[in-house]
């Protein structure tokens, strides 16, 4: 199992997801709509409509793997659109995903928390 910490390129899709979807369609959406590279290490971020789903598709060289967290009581900070995003992919660092990961609001200007952490 790899760490967040060990991809340096986290692409986010832009439209939220029916997170009913798969391994498959997945890599597939990251195939043809993100343009992945496969031989690199890369992360590909999905959100639910409801903003408490992510899943992170990754390739490791041996198959897909897909990284799951649902929030219980809080919502993800998530993108403004209008002024963040070209081509329908927003590209991160791994600590801009592990911030939102934990509910850091990294897409406001003032980056306030977004929820307190225990």
């Amino acid at each position: 199992m790899r760490r967040a910490t060990d991809f340096k390129q986290v692409y986010v899709y832009e439209e939220f997801m029916d997170m009913r979807k798969d391994i498959n369609a997945l890599s597939c959406i990251a195939q043809f709509e993100m343009q992945a590279d496969w031989s690199k290490p890369q992360l590909f971020v999905f959100m639910g409509k409801t903003k408490n789903l992510v899943k992170i598709l990754y390739y490791d060289k041996t198959g897909f793997c897909v990284w799951k967290k649902r929030l219980e009581k809080d919502k993800y900070p998530w993108i403004k659109k209008a002024n963040q995003i070209q081509g329908g992919v927003l590209s991160l660092n791994s600590f801009e995903l592990l911030q939102v990961l934990e509910g850091v609001n990294i897409f406001s200007k003032h980056s306030e928390k977004y929820y307190e952490l225990a």
